[in-house]
């Protein structure tokens, strides 16, 4: 039996700087909540490496400076992705 036609996958690690907040109370805060982050669809933050340990992020993981990131899509380009952290 034939598998089905992979589907484009993108996977791409970045440091996490200054990310831009939803909420304008917190725009100048140093952290945000990984659920808070809009990401593009079909995108997940798979991994956060904080302090040189990886751990698997829920929604309300707050990201640090300097914090690495594993994200992982389906559907959005590295470009797309990286765009959400502008």
């Amino acid at each position: 039996m034939k598998s089905p036609p992979a589907r484009q996958r993108t996977a791409t690690a970045c440091e996490a700087g200054p990310v831009p907040s939803p909420r304008p109370e917190q725009r100048d805060a140093s952290s945000v909540p990984v659920g808070e982050i809009m990401l593009p669809a079909g995108t997940v933050v798979a991994t956060v490496v904080r302090d040189g340990r990886p751990t698997v992020p829920h929604a309300e993981v707050e990201l640090m400076l300097g914090d690495e990131l594993l994200l992982v899509s389906h559907k959005a380009t590295e470009q797309e992705i990286h765009a959400a952290f502008q």
